[in-house]
């Protein structure tokens, strides 16, 4: 998508870059040190963005300004400590690293792409995103609309995988269903057609036995009800399929109610209360580092803000929180340091 890892000049890319003046989606380095911010602050932006370490910024004469090739030691070292670096933000951020102009005067062309794993955030709870040619903290309603946005994208795919999960299964019971039916009804059929013969056969015995005894043909004919009425109660079992997605239900309700008792057993919490939980107590604590870091809470987050920005957490979380906790128990997440095991 970004080129070859090395080039022996400069690639069509970096010159459209170099032509440019430093904005949302470049950035000039006129040496090799790359801040983890710098990586972070590209990932959460809505298009990401470019490096290039090693070019410093110069000012054209009509007062714009663009890049100018400095040069960069692009050894093995230099490289690892980038791809490092990139690995401790938190999540990890994919990045494409690209040595440009290697004959000559080589230098850095780093791409980041606007992750799909937002927000991220360096070891120390700092969150960015990147302004207008520099990097920019991210501010709470900023954070809480990345954060809805990525819960909206995962409830969406495990509805959508569900949703595909049932519809097969269902389709593979659906012809099962329809085979057995099939099957029986073609054992019905001949189950029919032999007892039509039978009958004809019977007929025939009647006829030539009617003038011998009246009792003995009213016998036979009680004979022929009772066998065309065990038949009939064949055919009705044969298609009671309600009955048996009846029995399908039931199964169902069982295996839950034995997992429960399980759980109720050995006293364990439902994995997914747990998970639910340590993902919004994360959230909840980075995000007031995040604040602390910037000095919010001291100018203009108050407590009352800090409790509007809880309660629109609590709102949009999914049924395991709301079904198990208040918004005070957020609060006092907010305001600790641990994550359960």
């Amino acid at each position: 998508m970004f080129g070859k890892r090395k080039y022996l000049g400069i690639s069509t890319r970096a010159k459209v870059l170099l032509n440019k003046e430093e904005s949302f989606d470049v950035d000039f380095k006129s040496n090799s040190e790359l801040s983890i911010e710098d990586l972070v602050a590209f990932a959460n932006s809505e298009l990401g963005g470019t490096i290039l370490l090693g070019v410093d910024e110069i000012e054209n004469e009509d007062g714009t300004q663009k890049g100018k090739i400095i040069g960069c030691n692009v050894s093995d070292m230099n490289k690892l400590k980038i791809v490092n670096k990139a690995n401790q933000c938190i999540p990890h951020i994919d990045i494409s690293i690209h040595i440009e102009n290697s004959k000559d005067n080589p230098f850095y062309r780093i791409e980041i792409p606007s992750s799909k794993n937002k927000p991220h955030c360096t070891q120390k709870g700092i969150y960015k995103t990147r302004g207008d040619g520099a990097n920019k903290p991210l501010l709470p309603q900023e954070l809480l609309r990345i954060y809805l946005d990525s819960e909206s994208d995962n409830f969406l795919k495990k509805y959508s995988k569900a949703t595909i999960e049932m519809r097969n299964d269902l389709q593979i019971l659906h012809q099962k269903q329809i085979e057995n039916m099939r099957n029986s009804t073609f054992e019905t059929q001949i189950n029919i057609e032999e007892s039509v013969g039978g009958i004809e056969t019977m007929l025939d015995d009647v006829h030539m036995k009617i003038e011998d005894s009246q009792s003995e043909l009213q016998q036979l004919v009680d004979e022929i009800k009772e066998e065309t009425s065990e038949l009939k109660q064949d055919l009705e079992i044969t298609y009671d399929v309600k009955h048996k997605l009846k029995q399908v239900d039931s199964n169902v309700i069982n295996l839950a109610w034995k997992l429960n008792s399980l759980l109720d057993h050995f006293k364990l919490e439902d994995p997914e209360i747990t998970f639910a939980r340590n993902h919004i107590k994360m959230m909840l604590q980075a995000s007031r580092k995040s604040f602390e870091d910037n000095n919010l809470t001291e100018r203009e987050f108050t407590d009352k803000d800090i409790r509007k920005f809880v309660e629109n957490i609590y709102n949009h979380s999914n049924s395991m929180i709301k079904n198990n906790y208040k918004i005070e128990d957020l609060i006092e997440w907010y305001h600790g340091n641990e994550i359960d095991e």
